[in-house]
Protein backbone atom coordinates (compact mmCIF):
# COMPACT_ATOMS: atom_id res chain seq x y z
CA UNK A 1 0.00 0.00 0.00
CA UNK A 2 1.55 3.34 -0.98
CA UNK A 3 2.50 6.12 1.73
CA UNK A 4 0.92 9.45 1.33
CA UNK A 5 3.05 12.14 2.45
CA UNK A 6 0.16 13.09 4.92
CA UNK A 7 0.55 9.69 6.50
CA UNK A 8 3.76 9.79 6.34
CA UNK A 9 4.17 13.52 8.17
CA UNK A 10 1.38 12.08 10.73
CA UNK A 11 3.30 8.97 11.93
CA UNK A 12 6.76 11.41 12.21
CA UNK A 13 4.56 14.18 14.41
CA UNK A 14 2.57 11.90 16.70
CA UNK A 15 6.11 11.01 17.98
CA UNK A 16 6.96 14.67 18.45
CA UNK A 17 4.24 16.68 18.78
CA UNK A 18 0.60 16.48 20.30
CA UNK A 19 -2.42 18.81 18.72
CA UNK A 20 -3.70 21.47 20.24
CA UNK A 21 -5.80 21.54 22.81
CA UNK A 22 -9.07 23.20 21.08
CA UNK A 23 -10.29 26.58 23.10
CA UNK A 24 -13.39 27.14 23.66
CA UNK A 25 -13.51 29.80 21.05
CA UNK A 26 -10.80 30.35 18.36
CA UNK A 27 -8.24 33.51 19.35
CA UNK A 28 -7.89 34.04 15.26
CA UNK A 29 -11.73 33.71 14.37
CA UNK A 30 -14.33 36.54 14.46
CA UNK A 31 -16.21 35.91 17.74
CA UNK A 32 -19.63 38.38 17.48
CA UNK A 33 -20.34 37.63 21.47
CA UNK A 34 -23.92 36.35 20.31
CA UNK A 35 -26.63 35.06 23.16
CA UNK A 36 -25.71 31.95 24.32
CA UNK A 37 -28.04 29.28 22.87
CA UNK A 38 -28.78 25.52 22.02
CA UNK A 39 -26.78 23.89 19.63
CA UNK A 40 -28.33 23.75 16.21
CA UNK A 41 -30.50 21.51 15.11
CA UNK A 42 -30.14 19.30 12.04
CA UNK A 43 -33.55 21.76 10.79
CA UNK A 44 -30.73 24.52 11.39
CA UNK A 45 -28.37 23.11 9.21
CA UNK A 46 -30.65 22.34 6.47
CA UNK A 47 -31.94 26.15 6.39
CA UNK A 48 -28.22 27.32 6.28
CA UNK A 49 -27.47 25.15 3.68
CA UNK A 50 -30.74 25.78 1.59
CA UNK A 51 -29.11 29.64 1.78
CA UNK A 52 -26.02 28.64 0.40
CA UNK A 53 -24.96 28.81 -3.16
CA UNK A 54 -21.31 27.03 -2.27
CA UNK A 55 -22.41 23.82 -0.12
CA UNK A 56 -22.60 22.99 3.74
CA UNK A 57 -20.16 20.18 4.49
CA UNK A 58 -20.97 18.25 7.40
CA UNK A 59 -19.36 15.08 9.51
CA UNK A 60 -20.45 12.08 7.90
CA UNK A 61 -20.31 13.25 4.11
CA UNK A 62 -18.06 11.91 1.89
CA UNK A 63 -16.08 15.33 1.04
CA UNK A 64 -15.85 16.20 5.09
CA UNK A 65 -12.39 14.54 5.61
CA UNK A 66 -10.70 16.55 2.18
CA UNK A 67 -12.22 19.44 3.35
CA UNK A 68 -11.42 19.42 6.47
CA UNK A 69 -8.11 18.56 6.32
CA UNK A 70 -5.23 21.94 6.64
CA UNK A 71 -1.69 21.82 4.96
CA UNK A 72 -0.10 20.13 8.22
CA UNK A 73 -1.48 16.63 9.49
CA UNK A 74 -0.76 17.63 12.70
CA UNK A 75 -4.14 19.07 13.27
CA UNK A 76 -5.96 16.40 11.25
CA UNK A 77 -7.42 15.70 14.40
CA UNK A 78 -9.73 18.82 15.12
CA UNK A 79 -12.87 18.44 13.69
CA UNK A 80 -15.10 20.80 12.61
CA UNK A 81 -19.37 21.17 13.41
CA UNK A 82 -19.59 22.71 10.32
CA UNK A 83 -17.49 23.57 7.10
CA UNK A 84 -19.15 26.40 4.48
CA UNK A 85 -17.91 26.39 0.85
CA UNK A 86 -18.01 29.95 0.21
CA UNK A 87 -18.95 30.29 -3.59
CA UNK A 88 -19.25 34.25 -2.85
CA UNK A 89 -19.38 36.86 -0.55
CA UNK A 90 -23.12 36.53 0.18
CA UNK A 91 -22.49 32.38 1.36
CA UNK A 92 -19.78 34.54 3.93
CA UNK A 93 -22.62 37.03 4.86
CA UNK A 94 -25.04 33.99 5.48
CA UNK A 95 -22.85 31.74 7.08
CA UNK A 96 -21.31 34.97 9.86
CA UNK A 97 -25.16 36.05 10.67
CA UNK A 98 -26.35 32.43 11.30
CA UNK A 99 -22.91 31.83 13.60
CA UNK A 100 -24.38 35.19 15.06
CA UNK A 101 -27.32 33.14 15.84
CA UNK A 102 -26.64 30.23 17.06
CA UNK A 103 -23.42 31.34 19.24
CA UNK A 104 -21.07 29.77 17.45
CA UNK A 105 -16.97 30.89 16.68
CA UNK A 106 -16.14 31.37 12.69
CA UNK A 107 -12.56 31.05 11.63
CA UNK A 108 -11.72 31.62 7.88
CA UNK A 109 -9.87 29.57 5.78
CA UNK A 110 -7.64 30.24 2.99
CA UNK A 111 -4.38 28.08 2.43
CA UNK A 112 -4.77 26.52 5.52
CA UNK A 113 -0.86 27.11 6.21
CA UNK A 114 -1.39 28.38 9.66
CA UNK A 115 1.48 26.91 11.79
CA UNK A 116 -1.09 27.30 14.80
CA UNK A 117 -3.40 25.69 13.11
CA UNK A 118 -5.55 28.76 13.12
CA UNK A 119 -7.33 27.84 9.61
CA UNK A 120 -9.98 25.41 11.59
CA UNK A 121 -11.56 24.68 15.07
CA UNK A 122 -13.63 21.68 16.74
CA UNK A 123 -16.27 24.07 18.37
CA UNK A 124 -17.36 26.48 15.46
CA UNK A 125 -18.18 27.02 11.72
CA UNK A 126 -14.97 26.92 9.40
CA UNK A 127 -15.88 29.29 6.21
CA UNK A 128 -13.42 27.57 3.64
CA UNK A 129 -12.95 30.61 1.06
CA UNK A 130 -11.22 28.57 -1.66
CA UNK A 131 -14.09 28.56 -3.84
CA UNK A 132 -13.61 32.10 -4.39
CA UNK A 133 -9.97 32.24 -6.35
CA UNK A 134 -10.77 34.29 -9.49
CA UNK A 135 -7.64 37.14 -10.34
CA UNK A 136 -8.27 39.67 -12.77
CA UNK A 137 -5.93 42.48 -14.60
CA UNK A 138 -7.31 46.32 -15.15
CA UNK A 139 -5.00 47.26 -17.51
CA UNK A 140 -5.58 50.97 -17.41
CA UNK A 141 -4.82 51.17 -13.23
CA UNK A 142 -2.41 48.53 -13.17
CA UNK A 143 -4.29 46.47 -10.08
CA UNK A 144 -5.38 43.18 -9.55
CA UNK A 145 -8.75 42.15 -8.43
CA UNK A 146 -8.11 38.99 -6.36
CA UNK A 147 -10.53 36.50 -4.60
CA UNK A 148 -10.06 36.45 -1.20
CA UNK A 149 -9.49 31.91 -1.61
CA UNK A 150 -6.46 32.51 -4.06
CA UNK A 151 -3.74 30.64 -3.57
CA UNK A 152 -0.15 31.97 -4.79
CA UNK A 153 -0.23 29.89 -7.56
CA UNK A 154 -3.25 31.18 -8.75
CA UNK A 155 -1.89 34.96 -8.38
CA UNK A 156 0.75 34.58 -10.75
CA UNK A 157 -1.08 32.31 -12.88
CA UNK A 158 -3.58 34.60 -13.29
CA UNK A 159 -1.23 37.83 -13.90
CA UNK A 160 1.48 36.29 -15.52
CA UNK A 161 -0.09 36.65 -19.28
CA UNK A 162 -0.07 40.15 -18.18
CA UNK A 163 3.40 40.35 -17.88
CA UNK A 164 2.66 41.94 -14.07
CA UNK A 165 2.76 40.15 -10.81
CA UNK A 166 2.53 40.87 -7.18
CA UNK A 167 4.96 40.70 -4.23
CA UNK A 168 4.11 37.74 -2.06
CA UNK A 169 5.25 34.37 -0.63
CA UNK A 170 7.21 31.34 -2.39
CA UNK A 171 4.88 28.65 -1.66
CA UNK A 172 2.45 28.04 -4.24
CA UNK A 173 -0.78 26.65 -2.42
CA UNK A 174 -0.43 29.54 0.73
CA UNK A 175 -3.46 31.69 0.84
CA UNK A 176 -3.46 35.24 -0.09
CA UNK A 177 -5.56 36.25 2.32
CA UNK A 178 -3.79 34.99 5.37
CA UNK A 179 -0.29 36.27 4.06
CA UNK A 180 -1.51 39.46 3.39
CA UNK A 181 -3.51 39.65 6.65
CA UNK A 182 0.02 38.95 7.88
CA UNK A 183 2.41 41.80 6.49
CA UNK A 184 3.75 39.16 3.77
CA UNK A 185 7.68 39.80 3.72
CA UNK A 186 9.39 38.43 0.93
CA UNK A 187 12.74 38.99 -1.12
CA UNK A 188 11.12 41.68 -3.16
CA UNK A 189 10.14 43.44 -0.32
CA UNK A 190 12.74 45.83 -0.17
CA UNK A 191 11.71 46.72 -4.24
CA UNK A 192 7.95 46.64 -3.73
CA UNK A 193 7.25 46.41 -0.28
CA UNK A 194 5.24 44.24 2.09
CA UNK A 195 2.22 42.17 0.09
CA UNK A 196 -0.10 44.17 2.29
CA UNK A 197 1.84 47.54 1.28
CA UNK A 198 0.45 47.07 -2.02
CA UNK A 199 -3.16 46.34 -1.20
CA UNK A 200 -5.30 49.49 -2.46
CA UNK A 201 -8.82 48.23 -1.43
CA UNK A 202 -10.28 45.21 0.25
CA UNK A 203 -14.02 43.68 0.43
CA UNK A 204 -14.53 42.34 3.64
CA UNK A 205 -17.27 40.60 5.62
CA UNK A 206 -17.84 42.05 9.72
CA UNK A 207 -18.84 40.16 12.59
CA UNK A 208 -22.08 41.72 12.14
CA UNK A 209 -22.95 40.01 8.78
CA UNK A 210 -22.09 43.42 7.14
CA UNK A 211 -20.31 43.71 3.47
CA UNK A 212 -18.09 46.59 3.25
CA UNK A 213 -15.74 48.42 0.78
CA UNK A 214 -13.03 49.38 2.51
CA UNK A 215 -9.27 51.61 1.49
CA UNK A 216 -7.57 54.79 2.67
CA UNK A 217 -10.87 56.98 2.20
CA UNK A 218 -14.21 54.04 3.14
CA UNK A 219 -13.36 52.84 6.93
CA UNK A 220 -9.94 53.69 6.87
CA UNK A 221 -8.78 52.12 10.63
CA UNK A 222 -10.65 48.91 9.18
CA UNK A 223 -8.28 48.93 5.75
CA UNK A 224 -5.08 49.88 8.50
CA UNK A 225 -5.87 46.45 10.27
CA UNK A 226 -6.87 44.21 7.48
CA UNK A 227 -3.30 45.02 6.12
CA UNK A 228 -0.97 43.27 8.48
CA UNK A 229 -2.92 43.08 11.51
CA UNK A 230 -3.56 39.31 11.39
CA UNK A 231 -6.30 36.93 9.78
CA UNK A 232 -9.64 36.75 10.89
CA UNK A 233 -9.57 39.02 13.16
CA UNK A 234 -11.08 41.95 11.89
CA UNK A 235 -13.63 40.66 9.14
CA UNK A 236 -13.68 37.49 6.39
CA UNK A 237 -11.72 39.44 3.17
CA UNK A 238 -13.66 38.37 0.33
CA UNK A 239 -12.08 40.10 -2.29
CA UNK A 240 -8.43 42.49 -2.62
CA UNK A 241 -7.36 44.82 -4.72
CA UNK A 242 -3.44 45.23 -5.47
CA UNK A 243 -0.89 47.22 -6.93
CA UNK A 244 1.17 45.28 -9.51
CA UNK A 245 4.27 45.31 -10.26
CA UNK A 246 6.13 44.84 -14.00
CA UNK A 247 7.29 40.90 -14.02
CA UNK A 248 10.85 41.12 -16.03
CA UNK A 249 13.98 39.40 -15.20
CA UNK A 250 15.25 38.91 -11.98
CA UNK A 251 18.40 37.35 -10.58
CA UNK A 252 17.83 35.21 -7.10
CA UNK A 253 21.15 34.25 -5.42
CA UNK A 254 22.61 32.93 -2.23
CA UNK A 255 26.42 33.93 -1.19
CA UNK A 256 27.87 31.13 1.20
CA UNK A 257 30.90 32.34 3.55
CA UNK A 258 32.87 30.99 6.25
CA UNK A 259 32.06 32.55 9.87
CA UNK A 260 35.58 34.04 10.13
CA UNK A 261 34.42 36.77 7.37
CA UNK A 262 31.45 37.31 8.57
CA UNK A 263 31.82 41.03 9.79
CA UNK A 264 33.38 41.61 6.89
CA UNK A 265 31.09 40.29 4.61
CA UNK A 266 27.92 41.68 6.40
CA UNK A 267 29.45 45.46 5.35
CA UNK A 268 29.79 44.05 1.68
CA UNK A 269 26.26 42.31 2.02
CA UNK A 270 25.45 46.41 2.84
CA UNK A 271 21.61 46.20 2.49
CA UNK A 272 21.03 43.43 0.76
CA UNK A 273 18.47 40.52 2.25
CA UNK A 274 20.76 37.88 4.23
CA UNK A 275 20.73 36.02 7.91
CA UNK A 276 23.44 34.70 9.58
CA UNK A 277 24.29 31.98 11.90
CA UNK A 278 25.51 32.18 15.27
CA UNK A 279 28.43 30.50 16.68
CA UNK A 280 28.27 27.29 18.21
CA UNK A 281 31.33 25.55 19.86
CA UNK A 282 32.70 22.41 17.94
CA UNK A 283 30.09 23.19 15.07
CA UNK A 284 31.79 24.78 11.92
CA UNK A 285 29.03 27.38 10.83
CA UNK A 286 28.45 29.04 7.64
CA UNK A 287 26.84 32.97 6.83
CA UNK A 288 24.52 33.03 3.97
CA UNK A 289 22.85 36.07 2.05
CA UNK A 290 19.92 35.26 -0.32
CA UNK A 291 18.24 37.62 -2.16
CA UNK A 292 16.39 38.69 -5.33
CA UNK A 293 17.84 41.74 -7.68
CA UNK A 294 15.07 43.10 -9.32
CA UNK A 295 15.75 43.80 -12.80
CA UNK A 296 19.09 43.62 -14.91
CA UNK A 297 21.71 42.03 -12.73
CA UNK A 298 24.52 44.10 -13.69
CA UNK A 299 24.90 45.55 -10.12
CA UNK A 300 25.16 42.48 -8.97
CA UNK A 301 27.89 40.62 -11.46
CA UNK A 302 30.73 42.12 -9.35
CA UNK A 303 29.10 40.48 -6.05
CA UNK A 304 29.20 37.35 -7.97
CA UNK A 305 33.05 37.74 -8.91
CA UNK A 306 33.92 38.56 -5.46
CA UNK A 307 31.64 35.48 -4.24
CA UNK A 308 33.70 33.12 -6.51
CA UNK A 309 37.16 34.65 -4.91
CA UNK A 310 35.59 34.51 -0.84
CA UNK A 311 32.90 32.39 -0.95
CA UNK A 312 32.50 28.63 -0.74
CA UNK A 313 30.27 26.26 -1.85
CA UNK A 314 27.77 24.67 -0.33
CA UNK A 315 27.38 21.12 -0.60
CA UNK A 316 23.43 21.85 -0.52
CA UNK A 317 23.32 24.17 -3.54
CA UNK A 318 22.69 22.97 -7.14
CA UNK A 319 25.56 23.38 -9.50
CA UNK A 320 26.82 26.71 -10.12
CA UNK A 321 24.59 28.18 -7.32
CA UNK A 322 27.54 27.90 -5.03
CA UNK A 323 30.32 30.11 -4.77
CA UNK A 324 28.06 33.15 -4.34
CA UNK A 325 26.63 32.83 -7.79
CA UNK A 326 23.01 34.36 -9.46
CA UNK A 327 20.78 32.74 -11.56
CA UNK A 328 17.98 34.46 -13.73
CA UNK A 329 14.79 33.39 -13.80
CA UNK A 330 11.79 35.64 -15.13
CA UNK A 331 9.99 38.06 -12.34
CA UNK A 332 6.72 35.62 -12.01
CA UNK A 333 9.40 33.22 -10.49
CA UNK A 334 11.25 35.81 -8.18
CA UNK A 335 8.07 38.14 -7.23
CA UNK A 336 6.25 34.63 -7.00
CA UNK A 337 9.11 33.93 -4.78
CA UNK A 338 9.10 36.62 -2.38
CA UNK A 339 8.92 33.94 0.71
CA UNK A 340 7.11 36.54 3.12
CA UNK A 341 4.50 35.00 5.49
CA UNK A 342 2.57 36.32 8.35
CA UNK A 343 4.07 38.49 10.78
CA UNK A 344 8.09 38.84 10.86
CA UNK A 345 8.17 36.30 7.84
CA UNK A 346 6.81 33.38 9.69
CA UNK A 347 4.53 31.66 8.74
CA UNK A 348 0.95 31.93 9.51
CA UNK A 349 -1.65 32.20 6.55
CA UNK A 350 -4.57 30.65 6.57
Amino acid sequence: MPLSRRALFSAGLAGLVSPRPEPSASPQGITPRPTPTAPPTAADWQALAAGLEGGLVLPGTASYDPTRQLFSPRFDGIRPPAIVRCAGPADVVEAVRFAVRTGLPIVPRGGGHSYVGASTTGTGIVLDVRPMKSVGFDAATRTATIGGGATLIDVYGGLAASGVSVPAGTCGSVGISGLTCGGGIGSAASAYGLTCDNVVAADVVTADGRYRTVDAEREPELFWGLRGGGGGRFGVVTSWRMRTHPAGTTTAYVLTYPWADAAARRRLAGTEHGGAGQQLVGVPVHLRYGGCAVGADRGLRPRRRRGRRGGRADPGDRPGAGHGEGRECTARAALAGSGGRRRAGHACDR
